[in-house]
């Protein structure tokens, strides 16, 4: 009961610090720019029907109606609230609840994964992930990427527990979250094979077995709903989604190296020191995604610095402020005496 108290405590607290940071949507985004299909954060206006009209408005837009998790949520917010939130707006308020939320369940989460650490941590970790540029300036703008990064978050802790079914279960609401989570699990399973194939020097059935199991079933239902809400299917979803991001024609240029790096401050400066702490099974696990990933963004889809700091975000951020944050608790430790 006291450990269930902790966490509840530890929760509301990551919960009411996230809305606060987020807080500049309610009262100083300008709504009508972003609201326009030029805006600054485009992606909102296909939400904001979903999140006004529920399943009704998800049906009307033919652009990201597979991304359902976060608007329909948010939905539930929106019908309590409406008319009672004076000058704030009452979508932005919505999905800012939704999104804080979710952003507490990564706070929280990270407390379990002292499990594959070597040296315990407090709430370093927490503090840079809530103080990065990703949680600010994405997770909590309106967007839907909060909901995606937990389910991804999750997913990794319960595989590396070997609890496949809440896999399963997590795989299914990770593509309620984002059409293109299939890549994260790809991702991460190649990773992990090769992880599995350097250390332990075999691969079992397991390896292969319920990984195929998870990205099979994030792949049909995905399937459905592109199928359901665009009458396509994911084939030609992929294809329907390059033409319209556009990112197969974009050129690259070094101010991507600047855009990219936002998303690595402030934990990037104690990530080494960090990696010095933890498993190396898991540390391997964790490069190796990294360069996997960072090679698909950079080379396969060809997306700018700031598409490739933010997926990489939702993949990795978690992971690497849990890294970091040793290497930063350590360093306060030493310079400061915190541990004494």
């Amino acid at each position: 009961m006291k450990y269930l108290n902790r966490n509840i405590v530890l929760f509301l607290t990551f919960f009411f610090i996230a809305f606060i940071i987020g807080y500049d949507t309610l009262n100083r985004y300008d709504y009508e720019k972003l609201l326009t299909t030029d805006g600054t954060l485009s992606d909102i206006l296909t939400y904001k029907e979903t999140v006004e009209n529920g399943f009704e408005g998800l049906s009307k837009e033919k652009r990201l109606a597979p991304r359902i998790m976060t608007p329909i949520l948010s939905s539930y917010i929106y019908q309590i609230f409406e008319g009672k939130t004076r000058t704030w707006d009452p979508m932005f308020f919505s999905m800012l609840v939704v999104n804080s939320f979710f952003v507490g369940l990564i706070c929280l989460q990270m407390n379990f994964y002292t499990k594959f650490l070597k040296k315990k941590v407090s709430l370093a970790p927490q503090i840079l992930f809530l103080g990065s540029f990703g949680v600010n300036a994405i997770y909590l703008s309106g967007l839907i990427d909060s909901s995606l990064c937990f389910f991804i978050f999750i997913y990794i802790y319960n595989f590396l527990r070997k609890n496949y079914i809440y896999c399963w279960i997590f795989s299914i609401l990770m593509c309620l979250s984002k059409e293109t989570s299939f890549i994260y699990l790809i991702i991460f399973h190649a990773s992990y094979l090769l992880n599995e194939l350097f250390f332990e020097k075999k691969l079992t059935w397991e390896d292969f077995g319920f990984p195929f199991i998870s990205v099979f079933v994030n792949l049909l239902f995905t399937n459905f709903l592109t199928l359901n809400y665009l009458n396509l299917n994911i084939i030609e979803y992929i294809f329907f989604s390059q033409e319209q991001g556009g990112s197969m024609n974009y050129q690259q240029e070094l101010i991507d190296i600047v855009k990219f790096s936002f998303f690595l401050v402030p934990f990037i400066f104690f990530t080494y020191t960090g990696l010095k702490y933890i498993n190396k099974k898991f540390c391997f696990l964790f490069l190796t995604c990294l360069c996997l990933h960072l090679i698909f963004l950079q080379l396969i889809i060809n997306l700018d610095g700031n598409g490739v700091g933010r997926y990489l975000f939702n993949f990795l951020g978690p992971l690497f402020c849990l890294i970091s944050g040793i290497g930063f608790q350590l360093y306060l430790d030493k310079n400061f005496k915190l541990d004494k």
